[in-house]
C-alpha cells in the first residue's frame, strides 16, 4: 500500500486534482476488486468505488494530516457494500412478501375485474329495490315513481295530481323510509 507523505495528503486535501488522480490510480483496482467480492456484480462494484472517490473528494478539507488514505478508502467502500446489501435484502423481504401475498393479489384482481360478479350484485340489489317500491301504498309508490322514475319536480306532481307540494314531500320522504327499512342488509 502506497505510503503517502504529509505534503502530499495536504495536496489532496487543497484540492490538487494531480494527487487526487494519482489515489484514485493507486487503489480503484483493489477497491474495486474489494467491493466485487462482497456485491458480486461487476457494475455496482464500479458504483460504489466510484462513490467512494466522491467522498473522499467531496470530504477532502477534514482529512487529517496523519490520515491512511487507503483504510479510509476502504472503509467507505465497505460501508457502500452494506448500504448495498441491506437495500438487497429490504427489497428481497419486500418481494417474497409480495410472492407470498401473491395468489390473494390474484383473486381480489379476478373479483375486482369480473364484470358479471358485479351484474349479478346491481341486477340482486335492482331486484330488491323493485321489490321494496312494490310493497309501498299505492298512491305512495305512485307519487314516488313519478319523482324518481319519471323524474318530475315536486311541483309537478302536485299539479298533476291535484293534491299538495307538502302531500309530495311527506309521500316521498315516507317512500324513502320504507325502502331503506327493507333495505338495511344491503346499506352500510
Amino acid at each position: 500500500m502506497p505510503a503517502y507523505d504529509l505534503q502530499f495528503i495536504k495536496a489532496v486535501r487543497d484540492g490538487d486534482e494531480k494527487a487526487f488522480r494519482k489515489v484514485f490510480h493507486d487503489y480503484y483496482n483493489r477497491l474495486y476488486n474489494y467491493a466485487l467480492h462482497y456485491v458480486i456484480d461487476q457494475e455496482i462494484a464500479r458504483e460504489i468505488v466510484q462513490d467512494s472517490f466522491m467522498k473522499l473528494w467531496e470530504t477532502r478539507s477534514r482529512l487529517k494530516y496523519n490520515s491512511n488514505l487507503g483504510a479510509f478508502l476502504f472503509t467507505l467502500t465497505r460501508n457502500g457494500c452494506l448500504n448495498y446489501l441491506k437495500h438487497l435484502l429490504i427489497q428481497r423481504k419486500h418481494t417474497e412478501k409480495v410472492r407470498k401475498d401473491w395468489h390473494d393479489y390474484q383473486l381480489n384482481y379476478i373479483a375486482l375485474s369480473d364484470e358479471t360478479s358485479e351484474k349479478i350484485i346491481f341486477d340482486e340489489l335492482h331486484e330488491k329495490v323493485q321489490r321494496a317500491i312494490d310493497r309501498l301504498p299505492p298512491k305512495c309508490r305512485e307519487i314516488f315513481v313519478m319523482s324518481r322514475t319519471r323524474e318530475l319536480k315536486h311541483k309537478e306532481i302536485a299539479n298533476l295530481l291535484n293534491i299538495s307540494h307538502k302531500t309530495v314531500e311527506n309521500q316521498i320522504s315516507e317512500a324513502l323510509r320504507r325502502i331503506r327499512l327493507q333495505l338495511q342488509d344491503y346499506m352500510p
